[in-house]
Formats: C-alpha cells, structure tokens, sequence
C-alpha cells in the first residue's frame, strides 16, 4: 500500500498548537514526568513496556529512536564462476534433489494410480495410461524437460494445452513444442506429477495433512531461498496469493482486494524492499492453536517466525508491514531485537494513544506523538486517515519526489513507509509477467508451479548481483533457462495406440471386394448391390453404425451407399435401413 496520494500536497507545518502539548491519557500520566516539551521517558526505569511511559506530544525537533545500524553484509552467499549460464544459477534453487524427489514421487503415484484402476484401463483400451505402461518411468531429463516446457508457456501463453501442439493454423504453431515434446506424454506428466507418497500421508485431524504433499519440496524451496542470499537493510512483510478456485484441503482464501486473483492460496512472504528478492515464505493454512486464533496473536507470532527463520533479526533490518501485522507490542519486540519497523496500523490496536486518533484534523496535516521508540502519527490525506508507527522514523515533514517525479511535501513516516512498502507487491507484479497460469484441477500443481516461478525470478535477481557479465533482460535470462533445461532430450518412438493402416491393408490384400453371405434370418439382407470394398486413399476411418463401445476404424465401406463400415456391421446397417425404407 503506498499512502502517497494526489492530494498530498501540502505546505503545511505539523498540527502543533499550545492544547496539543499534554499528556494523550491523562490517567496514565507519571508524576515524576517533568513539563519539559521534548521530555521522554526513561527507557530502563522498569521492565516491560510501562518503562517508556506514557504517549507525549513532540514540540521542535523530534531526536527520533535510537540509531539501530545494519550490521551484515547483503547480497549473494554464492559467487560462480564469471562465465556462468543463466541455468547454473537457476540450478541453485531447483537442485537435482529437487528434480529426483519428483521423479521419484510422479513414477510412485502412477505406479499406485494403475494398480488402483485396473478395471478402468480394462473398459478403456484406448487411455493415455496404455502409453506410460509401454514407455516406462519418467527420468530426471525428462522431468527436466517437462519443466523446461512449463516455463516456456509462461513466455508463450495460449488459452490451453493442445493448443501448442496445433498446427492447423500456421500463423498460431509452435513447432519447437511439437519437436521437442510429445503431447500425450506431457499430459501424463501432468496426471501423474506427484511430489509425496500418498500412502504416508497423515490423518486429516492432523496438523500436518493439509500441506503434506507441497511440504517437502516447498521446505526444500524455501532453504535454498533463505541460505543463498542476504536482504539489505529494508525488507517488507506482506501476503501473496495464488489464485485458485478449486477445491483445496481448507486452504482457500478470499481477498476481494487482491485484483488480480481474489481467491486462492494465501502465501506469507518476506521480500528484500528494492531487489524483490523472496528471503521466505510460508504458507497459509489456518491458526495452529487456540491461542493463535485472537488475530493479534496470529499476525505477532507470524511476523517474528517469518523473520527469525531466516535469521533476520539481530541485524538492523528495517521491516515495513501493512496494518494487518502491526502493533505496537510487535514493534518494541523488534526494537529489542535490534529490528526497526514502520507500517500502518489499525485504530483499534492496543497501546495506541487514543486522543489523537479522535481529534479532527485540516486536510493535509498530521498530529504525532512519541513514547520512547516508538511514534504514532495520524495524517489527514483527503478522504483518507491513515494511522502509522514507526520505531525508525523521525517526526516532522520531508520533501521527497512522487513516482512521477513531482516534489512532495509529507511527513517524513509517510516517506520512510512507501520507500520500504511495496516489496512483496513488486515482487508478484513481475512473477505474474512471465507465469504459466493455466486453469488446473490440482492445487498442488498451482502451488508448485508458483514456487518454481519464484525460483525462476529469484535466480534472475541473484544473476544481477554476482555476475559480471552484461545482464540480459529477464525475457533472455528465462529463455535461456529454458533452452538449458530442455538439452539435447527428443521425444521416444511412441508407441501406436492402435494397428497402422499398412498393417490392415497387408493383413486383407488382394481382398478387393469381400462378399458377406446373409445369415438365415427372417429380416430382408443386404441388396445385391452392396458389397464391402476397401476405402479408395486406404485410410482407416470411423465405422458409421456406431454400436461399438469404444470407437472402431475401419479401412471398408459399402460399395453402393459409400458408408464407411466393418465386416461386423455390414449387414446390421442394411437391417436398419430396409426398416427406415
């Protein structure tokens, strides 16, 4: 959310008249507090939060916190080489463990899924399932090559599967999908693609069930993304969404502010502010416990486990989240663990200094008040009252130029905000660019596929960090991943679903005609006229009675009535027509 608005205009000075300067909560009020304008509370006095004293006016010059310096080095962990592929990089996040456990996992399903469904493939002899049984397993060049395709139609997006392998239409084929892949065998892939052995998976009471067959390679994701790279100084905590309208193991959210995909699976994630990088992530799967149901619990516990995985705290990082996360509670136990943070902040939070959130401001004006590191300041913005704290940011106004590049004049929390804020948004906003969305039955699918988008966008960014070589625009850097991944594989000999019209034109030949003797029945036979011939061009086609279960071609037809029949329904079709006569 970024506050700057149009109507942020203003050249005016802080609402600082002689009513304001007194204490906010007049029963909160110490007597050993002096009168003194920039006086603040002695921070050791006691323990907890009721060291810092109550929330007081800032007159002049506010000193502002405490300066909390950044202490690490950002950037890459990992240098490669200088002459490094595009795909060296990208096989730092998606690692041939990565690739094994899906061979593994897809070869295991579908070797359950055919055990499982038998009688099916017997009614239905003609299924894809036919194709794998004959071919065998899957390999980790072939899943690497299935992915390869799975990028690439995030660069080339059509509107579904077969359409790229289509080439009726020359203006609309794409021959390398053609080439390079076949179509039946990456929609088994698609079917079978597994990344956890059902038969372990837990009872739905437990804890673990609902994400049980994204978390080992979603774990395995997110450790590669937190151990490879070090965020700067400003980092930004915020919720992504991959949408999805399916059904789902009570994952699926609604959020009618997210444009771009409203319902879906919500992922929590911590992103550096200006490289958009993604640190970490988890995902969303409901409160873990009575306590955590109250939402304060909730957001508090979250931000703190999201950033203390990656080992964030301690460092001097300055965090900036959206009124959803933050509190006051949360922000002094960042401080204390040497973590700035600024963000909006709802009214009704506890802790906040309830007078100034009630008090009726002139347009384009803020009233600020302090309590030790922390500040509050409610700023009138047109129609909108943002509340927002900081444990960063000084009090009073700034000059900074808009994304237009016209001069500002704003409180100087409302700048540190949207100089922070925004990563995580940033972030999906370039992921979704090159991102194979197609509509799927299987959310693991969609979630999978968003975290191997972000392994694709998160090498890219790691490229511009470490490599010395002229950076290529992301459009190259994932072709090129693409081209990698896909290697020297070519699809196998696939084998043939059903007989091949020399096969059939050998077994009847020298059988021009074939004479069908009526059997004794009591119904008129076939005319004299009719005979079976073979089809003209030799190609098999359907047979016209259409009373087989499964369809049958066939290279005969009637010589008379020029319908494409079989020997078996030569003379069940003439039955029917003498009756229609």
């Amino acid at each position: 959310m970024d506050i700057e608005d149009e109507g942020l205009t203003s050249e005016e000075e802080m609402c600082s008249s002689d009513d304001d300067i007194s204490f906010d909560d007049p029963d909160e009020t110490d007597s050993a507090l002096t009168d003194d304008d920039n006086a603040l509370v002695d921070e050791g006095a006691a323990a907890g939060d009721n060291a810092l004293g109550v929330w007081m006016n800032i007159v002049g010059e506010d000193p502002g916190p405490l300066n909390v310096e950044f202490t690490v080095n950002s950037g890459p962990r990992i240098h490669l080489a200088r002459d490094s592929d595009p795909i060296d990089y990208l096989q730092l996040f998606i690692t041939n463990f990565s690739l094994d456990k899906i061979v593994t996992e897809t070869n295991r399903y579908a070797q359950q899924w055919i055990e499982g469904h038998q009688d099916y493939l017997v009614q239905h002899p003609h299924s894809r399932v036919h194709s794998w049984i004959k071919q065998g397993t899957t390999n980790r060049a072939e899943i690497k090559a299935f992915l390869s395709l799975c990028i690439n139609s995030g660069l080339i997006k059509k509107s579904a599967i077969h359409h790229y392998w289509d080439s009726t239409n020359p203006s609309q084929a794409t021959p390398w999908f053609i080439e390079r892949f076949n179509r039946d065998r990456f929609q088994l892939l698609l079917k079978f693609l597994h990344f956890a052995d059902n038969e372990l998976q837990p009872d739905p009471n437990s804890p673990d069930y609902k994400l049980y067959k994204v978390k080992e390679i979603a774990d395995h994701f997110r450790n590669n993304f937190r151990n490879l790279y070090v965020p700067g100084e400003d980092i930004s905590v915020d919720e992504s969404m991959v949408g999805y309208r399916g059904k789902t193991p009570h994952l699926r959210q609604y959020m009618p502010l997210k444009h771009h995909a409203r319902f879906g699976i919500k992922i929590w994630c911590v992103c550096d502010s200006h490289s958009h990088y993604t640190v970490n992530f988890e995902i969303y799967k409901g409160a873990h416990n009575e306590a955590d149901r109250a939402e304060e619990n909730v957001t508090h516990n979250l931000v703190i486990r999201l950033l203390q995985e990656p080992r964030l705290l301690y460092s001097g990082h300055h965090v900036g989240m959206d009124n959803y996360f933050s509190s006051p509670k949360l922000f002094l136990e960042l401080y204390r663990a040497n973590t700035k943070a600024t963000g909006t902040v709802r009214s009704n939070r506890k802790g906040l200094p309830k007078a100034i959130l009630k008090k009726t401001l002139p347009n384009n004006t803020t009233i600020e008040r302090r309590k030790g590191p922390l500040l509050c300041s409610v700023y009138k913005d047109g129609g909108k009252r943002p509340v927002l704290l900081s444990t960063a940011a000084k009090g009073g106004f700034v000059d900074q130029r808009n994304a237009r590049g016209v001069m500002k004049h704003k409180p100087a929390i409302v700048a540190t905000y949207n100089s922070i804020m925004g990563g995580v948004d940033t972030t999906d906003a370039r992921l979704y660019t090159y991102l194979s969305e197609r509509r799927t039955m299987k959310w693991i699918h969609k979630l999978v596929f968003n975290l191997i988008g972000r392994c694709v966008l998160n090498a890219y960014i790691y490229k511009e960090h470490t490599s010395q070589r002229p950076i290529k625009d992301r459009h190259q850097f994932t072709v090129e991943c693409v081209e990698s991944l896909m290697g020297n594989y070519h699809p196998g000999k696939t084998p043939q679903k059903r007989r091949r019209a020399a096969a059939e034109r050998e077994e009847g030949a020298g059988n021009e005609e074939m004479n069908i003797q009526p059997p004794d029945h009591d119904y008129q036979a076939a005319p004299p006229t009719c005979t079976l011939v073979r089809i003209g061009d030799g190609k098999r086609r359907q047979c016209m009675h259409r009373v087989h279960q499964t369809r049958k071609k066939t290279v005969w037809e009637c010589s008379s009535c020029k319908v494409t029949l079989c020997p078996e329904c030569f003379l069940p079709y003439h039955r029917v027509i003498n009756m229609i006569q």
